[in-house]
């Protein structure tokens, strides 16, 4: 299956596809969510860095993706991305899912 964010076709798992009618919100685990170089498999967005804390076991970095705040977990980083620096990210279909947005109106 797949959905559109601004620009870019994002392929998700369909095992469990919502209804047609209405928005969808595409989940993604932080954690299977990675920093990746142009040409890494799977899906790719871009994204600006917000944030970046070390937290002992992991690095948490929160990007903004066209507007949408993406947290992403990983290993300690040797070099962790600087604020500001765009960076690219990458996820597999299989990690991302796709729900009904039941949030009330956002506008």
């Amino acid at each position: 299956l797949h959905v559109r964010f601004g620009e870019t076709l994002l392929s998700v798992s369909a095992a469990q596809t919502p209804d047609a009618a209405g928005e969808r919100v595409v989940c993604i685990r932080p954690h299977d969510i990675r920093l990746g170089a142009p040409g890494s498999s799977g899906n790719q967005l871009s994204g600006i860095v917000q944030a970046v804390q070390w937290q002992g076991d992991h690095h948490a970095i929160t990007l903004d993706c066209l507007g949408t705040p993406v947290r992403l977990v990983s290993t300690p980083l040797r070099e962790p991305p600087n604020l500001g620096a765009a960076v690219e990210i990458c996820f597999s279909a299989e990690d991302a899912t796709l729900i009904a947005d039941e949030a009330p109106n956002r506008g």
